[in-house]
Parts: C-alpha cells; structure tokens; sequence
C-alpha cells in the first residue's frame, strides 16, 4: 500500500537525480538508479542504454563553463504499486550555451517518465524516458539571433534542441515520443501503463 512518505521520497528521488547531472555529481546520479544496470534504462535525444553508459557519457560532455544545464522538474502524478512505482512530471530543461562569440538560451519542455523500484527499502529509478513537447531558443543580448538554416528535418516538437546538441557534436535521434506525433506518446505511455499495471 502507498503511502505519504513513498510519495515524498519519490519526489525528492526524483529532484535529486536532476540536480545531480546538472551540477556534474556523477557518483550521485548512478546512486539514484538501480544498483544492477541490466534493470535501468534511459532513453534520450542523445542517448540510449543503461545507467552506467549514460553516466560515462554525461561526465564526457560536461562543460559547465561553456554549457550551463538546469532540469526544472514539476512531479505531477506518482502511481505506487508495492514495490514498484511510476512517476510522471513535467520538465523544463533550461540551457545557456556559448555561440559565435554571444550566449543563447534554450527551453525544452518536455513530459518525463520514471519508472522506480524498491530496493532494500530506498526507492531506485529504473528508467527515464520523455516525451518532447515544444522547444525554442533566443539571443542573450547582445548577441544575435543564429542562422538555423533549415530545420526542415527535425521534428517539429524538438527542433531547436536537435539543432543545438547537433552542435556540440552528439548524434540526433529523430524517433523519439513527441507532441507532433500523437502515436509515438500514445506507445511510451501504454507501455509504462502496461509496465506499472502488470502483477
């Protein structure tokens, strides 16, 4: 049965797994998941594969002099199930990145999925995925608005951030759950329902 307390230490798992990749305490990322990476997996832009490579590649591009990340995380719904749960929240990933010689500021506002696990009585994450809902990007003053040139092949619920990590070299996935692809959403949340619902 859940109770209050799941709820909070869910929520405070949650904010505390964000905090740790924006702030590069890599050591208290990977504590924030499963202790056996077969059971994690996490599915980005960017990026997808358990836990452990996720880490590896997060400290790689870390440049917080150059890029500076903020995860703004709203939990909005936490489904308990014995000793499993699903956590869904909305996020607004704030990025300020060096370009030609200015700044620019990015928002990507996205839906997250969380599915935890009880372990050894502290709750775990097992996953992170996302659903991309609009994105944008403007000068810092007083730099300039940059040339995107065309964005005509990136998704539409994510174009600007697919234009920006293209930047910083990382290989752009464009199949990912996305507001302008109404079956893509409706086969990450079936299959996290399925996944929380299940015996």
């Amino acid at each position: 049965m859940a109770t209050i307390l799941d709820e909070a230490e869910i929520r405070s798992l949650l904010a505390r797994e964000r905090f740790a990749r924006d702030t590069g305490q890599f050591q208290k990322l990977r504590d924030s998941y499963h202790p056996d990476a077969s059971k994690t997996r996490v599915h980005i832009m960017w990026y997808d594969g358990e836990i452990d490579g996720f880490v590896s590649a997060s400290e790689k591009h870390y440049s917080p002099t150059t890029v500076s990340i903020m995860h703004q995380i709203m939990p909005g719904e936490i489904d308990v199930q014995g000793s499993k749960a699903l956590a869904q929240s909305w996020c607004i990933i704030d990025t300020r990145f060096d370009y030609e010689g200015g700044q620019l500021d990015a928002k990507t506002y996205v839906r997250l999925f969380n599915q935890c696990e009880k372990v050894d009585g502290r709750w775990k994450l097992l996953t992170l995925e996302i659903i991309y809902l609009r994105d944008l990007i403007t000068p810092v003053y007083p730099a300039k608005e940059p040339d995107f040139g065309d964005l005509s092949g990136f998704r539409k619920s994510y174009r600007f951030t697919a234009w920006m990590v293209g930047l910083r070299g990382l290989t752009i996935r464009n199949d990912l759950a996305g507001e302008d692809d109404a079956k893509s959403m409706e086969e990450l949340i079936n299959k996290n329902r399925a996944w929380i619902e299940a015996p």
